[in-house]
């Protein structure tokens, strides 16, 4: 409920969150490198997720995938469809193409104990929607994206 103060009156936001533990979402999305690009936007579309950090055996972010990814490789695709024998070719191709040829090899992260102004901060010099909470192992907890933080401001 969004509270409207009277006119004249200051209000102000408040974050009901302390570090990036208070914040983060820990049912964590996560791929393997050598899934397949179909596998990949299958579960981008069914989750309604924007990203998800590609993990190693050991539970360690090797790199994300995200969307952006995604529609990146298939414009560049696009372009190459001039001919038309090559869009047989490409959509065979999303069950070839893997996960770790398209991923981002630099991960983002938090730790659990995080103050929320620094992965505010983060957030905004990366220009990213989303850092991943690891432990110190550099294993992977959860995520906290900028709509849990906004899901987390009241209106005083």
């Amino acid at each position: 409920m969004i509270k409207i103060p009277p006119l004249g009156t200051q209000s102000r936001l408040v974050l009901k969150a302390q570090v990036a533990l208070d914040v983060m979402s820990s049912e964590l999305v996560s791929l393997e490198a050598d899934a397949t690009l179909n596998e990949a936007i299958e579960l981008f579309v069914d989750r309604g997720i924007r990203a998800a950090p590609v993990i190693d055996d050991a539970g360690r972010a090797i790199g994300v995938l995200a969307r952006v990814d995604i529609l990146a490789y298939e414009r560049t695709i696009r372009i190459r469809l001039t001919d038309p024998g090559m869009a047989e070719s490409f959509m065979g191709g999303l069950d070839r193409v893997r996960v770790a040829d398209l991923m981002s090899p630099v991960v983002y992260t938090v730790k659990p104990e995080t103050p929320i102004e620094e992965v505010l901060d983060e957030m905004r010099q990366l220009k990213v929607h989303h850092l991943f909470v690891q432990d110190s192992q550099g294993v992977v907890l959860g995520v906290v994206s900028a709509l849990d933080i906004i899901e987390l401001i009241d209106l005083e």
